[in-house]
Formats: C-alpha cells, structure tokens, sequence
C-alpha cells in the first residue's frame, strides 16, 4: 500500500532538506570526526544518546529506523555491535550517514539506505533484537506512525528491546503562537509542514500496548533545555 500523502510528502521534504549536508557542514566534519570520535556527541540530547546506548548495549543486530544523521546506529557500532543498519525516507539523511560513517572509519557490517515509506512492511518477522527510533513516530502522520508502531513490533525479535524517542506533550488548547497551524485536533504545523502530533504519555502506551509491551518510559532533555519533558519508550516483544 502507498503510504505518500501531501502532508507525508512535504514533510519528507522538510526533513530531506535538514539534514542535506552543506558545504561548510562537510568540512566542519572533516576537521572533526575521527576514527576515535565519540559520534554520540552527534546527538541533540547527551542524555538520549547514553540511553540508548546502554539500553542496546550486547545487542547482535541493531536497526536504526530514521536515522537522521545515524548517531545512534553508528555509535552502538561503534561499542560492539557488527550488524547495524540505519534507513531514513530522506535521502539526504543516508547521505550524512555514509558521509560520518566514512569519516569515523566504520565498515564491515554496517550500512546505510533509503527507503520508501512501506519498507518496514517488506522486513521479516523476528529480524531486529534492537530498535532504535527517535523523533519519527511523533513527526508523521496519524497512519504513519501506527503503520510504524505496527511493523517495529513485527520485526522486533523475541529477546529484542525497541528504544522508541520522541517529542514532550503540548497542551494545544492554549494560542499556538506566529506560523503555528493545529489541525484534526493534535497536529502541529509549522509553516504549513507538519512538525508534531502531539499525544499524552497514556495515548502514546495504548498505542504501542497494541504491538509491545511496554517496559520503561523516561524523560529527557536536549542539551539547550534544562526540563526534562521529552519521552522515551522501552518496548519488548509482545
């Protein structure tokens, strides 16, 4: 099924378009990123990327699923793991990774692909014993994100554990403020592009309580922010 909706699209552009490395951006990582670097320092939340770390840590192989510039696959790699894989639908994104992984000298075992939107219906049951997911499911559309939510728990393996990352809750009742739109009730739009569907913490286990069981949820902070209000999921196999 062809899951390319207008609002899917444009925001699949929005995102292509963020993490396009620029000129100045590649020589920034030239002049930066080593065989020895810490590609966790890629991350936007050092609090984030040490979760999902440990949490992973020992896993045979890894399935970083909207990679955006691949921190998380490249650095739970580079602790262990020889079977890694990072897909976006922005093709942008896949070229960052491959552009970092070349860098930090990370070969065998890894890769980086672009996908369309119905790839995680194409995958095995029972592939993955570890997931990562950050700021994906919470950025896409209504049946996106269960289509998302659906397949992760598919193709998660028995012993397996999904990191599941995303934004904190808004309370969209109150004035959204310059360039914010609200749309079918929890949708945030920003310029026109969907930024954020935005769901409490109960909303967001009942969805994943259909396709996991939920073992964990944390709170976390960008490194900007001192509150920490965004969530992070722990799922096993159901």
């Amino acid at each position: 099924m062809n899951k390319i909706t207008a609002t899917y699209s444009e925001a699949m552009n929005f995102w292509n378009n963020a993490f396009t490395l620029s000129e100045e951006d590649k020589e920034k990582h030239r002049t930066t990123i080593t065989p020895e670097s810490d590609l966790a320092d890629l991350a936007i939340s050092k609090t984030l990327a040490e979760f999902v770390r440990s949490t992973l840590k020992g896993k045979n192989k890894v399935l970083d699923y909207g990679c955006g510039e691949g921190w998380a696959g490249m650095s739970i790699y580079k602790q262990g793991c020889r079977d890694v894989t990072c897909v976006d639908v922005a093709q942008g994104a896949v070229e960052t990774v491959k552009y970092i992984a070349c860098l930090a000298h990370i070969g065998e075992g890894f890769c980086a692909h672009s996908i369309d939107a119905d790839w995680l219906g194409t995958v095995a049951d029972n592939t993955y014993d570890g997931i990562v997911c950050t700021n994906v499911i919470d950025v896409v559309p209504s049946e996106i994100s269960g289509y998302i939510a659906q397949h992760l728990g598919r193709i998660l393996s028995p012993d397996g554990t999904a990191v599941i990352g995303m934004n904190y809750y808004k309370d969209l009742s109150a004035d959204p403020g310059a360039n914010v739109e609200i749309k079918n009730g929890n949708e945030v739009y920003m310029d026109g592009i969907l930024r954020m569907v935005s769901r409490t913490d109960d909303e967001w286990r009942s969805i994943f309580e259909k396709y996991f069981k939920v073992e964990q949820l944390e709170y976390y902070a960008w490194n900007s922010e001192t509150v920490p209000k965004r969530r992070i999921f722990v799922l096993k196999k159901k």
